[in-house]
C-alpha cells in the first residue's frame, strides 16, 4: 500500500508578535468594533449576558484546543485533531466547518468596515466590504508573513484606537 501521507510540511513562517496580532486583531476589530452594537440593537442589555456565556464556552473551548495542541503539535488544527480521533471523513467535516467558519467571520468583519466606513463617506456598504476583501486576498495571496505584517498595522492602529477612546 502506498504511502498516503506528503512529503511536505508546513513551515512556520510566522513569528509570536504577527500570530499574536492575527488572533488579537480579530478579536478587537470584529469583537469590540463590530459585534456589540448589533447585538445591543437586537437584544440591549441582556446582550451581556450573552457575552458572558460566549466567553465562558470560548474558554472552555481554548484550554481544550491548547491541550491537543501540546499533545500533536502540527499544522492543521482541528481537522488534525479530529481526523486523528475519530477518522479522515469526520476530519474532513471538521475541517469543511472550520473553513465555513472562517468564510463567516471574515464576512461579518467586512461588513461591519463598510458600515463603519460609510459613517464617513457614502459609500455603498457591499461594495466596500468586496473591495477590502479583494485587497485582503491580495494580502494573504503574497504570503503569510505579508498577512503578518498587515496585520501587526492593523492590531497597533486598533490599540491606538482603543486608548484615545479611554
Amino acid at each position: 500500500m502506498a504511502d498516503l501521507q506528503p512529503k511536505e510540511r508546513l513551515g512556520r513562517s510566522l513569528g509570536f508578535f504577527p500570530t499574536f496580532a492575527i488572533g488579537t486583531g480579530t478579536m478587537i476589530g470584529a469583537g469590540i468594533f463590530v459585534l456589540p452594537g448589533i447585538a445591543t440593537s437586537s437584544a440591549g442589555p441582556a446582550a451581556i449576558i450573552s457575552f458572558i456565556f460566549g466567553g465562558i464556552i470560548s474558554m472552555a473551548t481554548a484550554i481544550s484546543m491548547a491541550e491537543l495542541a501540546t499533545g500533536m503539535p502540527r499544522a492543521g488544527g482541528s481537522y488534525y485533531f479530529i481526523s486523528r480521533a475519530m477518522g479522515a471523513v469526520f476530519g474532513s467535516i471538521i475541517g469543511l466547518g472550520a473553513w465555513l467558519a472562517l468564510v463567516f467571520k471574515g464576512s461579518f468583519a467586512l461588513v461591519g468596515l463598510g458600515d463603519y466606513l460609510f459613517v464617513f463617506l457614502p459609500i455603498p456598504v457591499l461594495i466596500t466590504a468586496f473591495v477590502a476583501g479583494l485587497i485582503l486576498l491580495l494580502i494573504n495571496y503574497r504570503g503569510a508573513k505579508s498577512s503578518g505584517s498587515f496585520q501587526n498595522i492593523i492590531v497597533i492602529t486598533l490599540f491606538v484606537i482603543l486608548i484615545l477612546a479611554l
